[in-house]
């Protein structure tokens, strides 16, 4: 039993080795363009600070969730650790969601009304026709960033 530890542990021990030398080299080289890790360092500190600011939302589980994707996969990015079919499903995720909001974002628009007051349970902020508008705006955002991390992976040669 004691020889069976013996030969495993220089196995897990250069495993250990191998995945922290992974990070570290991942950190401080990204195929010598440090202009993404600056990009992606951005995205993470931005969309936690995006779902940071939703938590008082009354609909904040699904912007929390929505802005903490985003900020995983830029730091996923950030380490090296790309997927296209990861970038794809949540491209299409976030054009989904776009999708599904168009009807009410065309209602906002065309019978807009200033004189609605705020609704609690919809907003805090402002009226609820102009909360459709604010959430088309962040998939938007979210879409937009994860378009610049499948960009990083197009240009390093990911496809």
């Amino acid at each position: 039993m004691t020889n069976e530890i013996k030969s495993i542990k220089p196995k897990q021990i250069l495993i250990q080795k191998n995945f922290v030398l992974i990070l570290v080299q991942s950190f401080f080289i990204v195929n010598n363009n440090s202009i993404m890790k600056i990009i992606n360092g951005i995205l993470v500190i931005a969309f936690i600070a995006f779902a940071i600011v939703q938590f008082n939302d009354p609909d904040s589980m699904a912007w929390v969730s929505i802005y903490l994707v985003v900020a995983g996969l830029a730091l996923l990015t950030f380490f090296n650790l790309r997927s296209v079919l990861l970038y794809k499903v949540i491209l299409f995720a976030l054009v989904a969601w776009m999708i599904t909001l168009i009807p009410a974002t065309y209602d906002a628009f065309v019978h807009y009304d200033p004189t609605l007051t705020p609704d609690p349970s919809i907003t805090h902020t402002a009226d609820p026709q102009t909360e459709v508008m604010k959430e088309v705006g962040g998939l938007a955002v979210s879409f937009i960033a994860v378009l610049v991390l499948r960009w990083q992976a197009h240009k390093l040669g990911i496809k």
